[in-house]
């Protein structure tokens, strides 16, 4: 399962879109220790869309609670890669 998860994530890192392409270059390990949670739920959340930067704020608690994250530690990780255009 982590296996497909991941070579997913891989794919929508060249998609602009995904968060897996606005956190290309971040190693899985060290956003897991970011968010406080295991790889598998960081491959989950990488295949996820960005942020809408109209809605950034309501997306965030959506995004947060679908991985079961930290709201705030994860407006810090994206917030530390910029917003989406």
């Amino acid at each position: 399962m982590i296996d497909r998860l991941r070579r997913a994530a891989e794919r929508a890192s060249i998609r602009p879109g995904f968060l897996a392409h606005q956190l290309d270059g971040f190693d899985v390990v060290e956003i897991g220790r970011r968010l406080a949670c295991d790889e598998a739920t960081v491959y989950r959340l990488l295949l996820c869309r960005t942020p809408r930067p109209d809605r950034f704020a309501g997306d965030v608690v959506e995004l947060a609670a679908y991985a079961g994250v930290d709201q705030d530690a994860l407006t810090d990780l994206l917030a530390g890669v910029g917003r989406p255009v």
